[in-house]
């Protein structure tokens, strides 16, 4: 079985909509307090899900995007381009540039 068949057979927004669907942006849930660190200022984490055979599998950061055949950038682009409603909106926001 294919994680990227979808993803592949997919065009435009619907890909940004794949991303965002696959991926969950979920509260930091702890933070560490130490006396000699500041405070975290990432206050946001990243869930990476496949479905597979009915199930879904949550995979590392680094899985996501390879399997995928892309870098992280698209990950970047649709949450910069998600509606409160969670779906891809797809407005005119500037692109983030990624260097990888």
């Amino acid at each position: 079985m294919r994680l990227d068949k979808e993803y592949r057979t997919t065009f435009g927004m619907k890909k940004n909509q794949y991303i965002l669907t696959n991926v969950q942006m979920n509260q930091v849930s702890r933070v560490q307090a130490d006396e000699n660190q500041r405070k975290r200022k990432r206050s946001w984490s990243k869930a990476y899900n496949f479905a597979t055979e009915g199930m879904t599998e949550r995979v590392c950061k680094s899985f996501f995007p390879s399997t995928l055949n892309m870098n992280h950038c698209p990950v970047d682009n649709a949450f910069s381009k998600k509606s409160e409603s969670g779906d891809y909106w797809g407005g005119l926001t500037t692109i983030t540039r990624c260097m990888e």
